[in-house]
């Protein structure tokens, strides 16, 4: 069971819980949502950094872009936004030995990945509503994953796994 499918599942069985709760001791738990929300947004924020262990860049911007491109180092990255637009050229990235890891959470997410033939792609994608272009395919999903590879990833030297988990997410693969 992928780790997303926990966090989906636990969100649900929660509110289901608070929601039974209601009805059998007549306890208005929705009044606690929103502050319980914002609690855990925050500490969210505060714990973060600690929580992705050695070695991961961690940027939250709430609103706005991230461009990497250049002699950048793909190594591990986390992005974190409500609304924000994510740009990777890989042209001349710095690639680490073994796989480079970036993963993309936000609300709205609009990511262009610039892809050039000797890197190996896996992108893997859960968001209620995706369009995703590239990679030889243009699809529209709903309420579903994306999980797909460049041919030539068992046989790159370079590899990047991007992972993306979002409400709204537009994914661009362009060839470089």
């Amino acid at each position: 069971m992928k780790k997303w499918q926990i966090i989906i599942g636990i969100v649900l069985i929660t509110l289901g819980v608070f929601s039974l709760v209601d009805v059998i001791f007549e306890i208005n738990f929705s009044r606690f949502i929103g502050p319980l929300v914002l609690i855990a947004i925050g500490l969210l924020i505060i714990f973060r950094h600690q929580l992705t262990g050695p070695g991961v860049e961690v940027r939250m911007p709430v609103l706005g872009d991230i461009h990497k491109s250049g002699n950048w180092e793909a190594r591990r990255h986390e992005f974190w936004w409500f609304v924000g637009e994510t740009k990777l050229d890989f042209s001349n990235a710095i690639f680490p030995e073994g796989e480079a890891k970036i993963k993309v959470f936000g609300f709205v997410n609009d990511v262009k990945i610039y892809l050039p033939s000797d890197v190996g792609l896996c992108i893997r994608s859960f968001a209620f509503l995706s369009d995703f272009h590239g990679l030889g395919k243009k699809e529209e999903r709903f309420f579903a994953s994306l999980d797909d590879r460049t041919p030539n990833y068992d046989l790159a030297d370079k590899l990047v796994e991007v992972q993306i988990m979002s409400f709204v997410a537009e994914i661009r693969v362009i060839s470089a």
